[in-house]
């Protein structure tokens, strides 16, 4: 999958819509501050799914590595999405 990588960040600009963006990219503008949030979590998101898959599609006892992993990449992809400001 295609995606622009690295880490997103939102900030309110001065127009009082959140801007979420990259070090090099502005991705979206959005009404709601925790849309925003939501929005840029969304690579992290998806790199923790991937590893659920990756801990889901594999033989024991190898999962069980894997799913550890998966575990720290959903409760840090839930921080993301939960988080109050930048």
């Amino acid at each position: 999958m295609e995606y622009t990588r690295g880490r997103w960040a939102t900030k309110k600009n001065a127009l009082g819509t959140w801007t979420i963006y990259t070090i090099h990219t502005r991705i979206a503008d959005v009404d709601r501050h925790f849309n925003a949030l939501l929005i840029a979590a969304a690579p992290a998101m998806y790199e923790a799914l991937e590893a659920v898959d990756d801990y889901l599609s594999a033989p024991y006892p190898e999962n069980m590595k894997l799913k550890q992993i998966a575990a720290d990449k959903l409760v840090s992809a839930l921080a993301l999405a939960r988080r109050q400001n930048d």
